[in-house]
């Protein structure tokens, strides 16, 4: 009888066993699968200004981030550090700003209006990229925009 008991322990233990050790990397991996399979957040954006901001709007965007050139929206490619270090009066004329995450925190932006946060995730089903924030920028009077 004892050693039955113990051929069962065994039989159950080896499985148990087994998927212990393969339960994180088949996670990884299924994650990993998820991330591949979801938009990017920079198609995210977009799709996002494509579908909500008007023909002719005018975006301001970083040089290196962003690929408006098949819509109907108005680009200005700049540097935003300094960009957003000169004052929000400098944005005179535009609509929208698109921030990536390494401008977020700027005090210049509390001076706009947040509108949208795209963000990437390392999670099941997160985008890969970066984080982005959209803003509308308020009309300036007597603003003109100097980039």
């Amino acid at each position: 009888g004892r050693s039955r008991r113990v051929s069962i322990a065994a039989r159950l233990a080896v499985p148990v066993l087994v998927l212990a050790v393969l339960a994180q990397p088949l996670w990884r991996g299924a994650v990993s699968f998820s991330r591949r399979v979801t938009r990017p957040t920079h198609t995210l954006v977009e799709a996002w200004l494509e579908s909500h901001a008007a023909p002719g709007s005018v975006v301001v965007l970083d040089v290196h981030f962003l690929d408006l050139s098949a819509t109907k929206l108005v680009t200005r490619r700049v540097e935003l550090g300094p960009l957003l270090a000169a004052g929000i009066e400098q944005l005179a004329g535009s609509d929208f700003v698109v921030v990536p995450e390494p401008y977020f925190g700027n005090p210049a932006l509390r001076r706009l209006g947040f509108v949208q946060r795209f963000h990437a995730a390392q999670s099941f089903g997160g985008s890969v990229g970066y984080d982005f924030e959209v803003y509308a920028v308020p009309k300036i009077p007597g603003g003109t925009p100097k980039f």
